[in-house]
């Protein structure tokens, strides 16, 4: 009966932390799902927009758009994190970065200009 007691206790404390850890993402969760779904609206205006004849490569061409922004804010975000880092390896071999660092990456792609240096 002691088991049983002990896993239920661990099943009500797992609930309420999985409990806490969606509350806190949920905010992110619908801000995803406001601006991924614009996204989708384009490949819809791109077949609309154009002549029946080139609604496939109008539609190819808005598709190539997420993916080349992906290309290159990448590299970008890895240069302003050298940027503002202070230098210095891990005892592994890796480069250090601190939690200011990676603000100034994820500032570059919230569309800001990083504040530093």
């Amino acid at each position: 009966m002691s088991d049983l007691a002990h896993q239920q206790r661990t099943l009500a404390l797992a609930m309420v932390v999985a409990a806490y850890v969606l509350s806190f993402f949920q905010p992110l969760f619908a801000l995803m799902g406001l601006v991924t779904a614009s996204f989708t609206l384009t490949w819809a205006c791109a077949k609309e927009v154009n002549p029946p004849l080139l609604s496939g490569m109008s539609t190819s061409v808005t598709n190539i758009g997420g993916f080349l922004a992906a290309a290159i804010l990448q590299p970008m975000v890895g240069w302003v994190m050298d940027w503002t880092s202070p230098g210095g390896l891990t005892e592994s071999g890796a480069r250090f970065y601190t939690p200011d660092d990676f603000h100034a990456g994820l500032l570059l792609l919230a569309g800001r200009r990083p504040s530093g240096r």
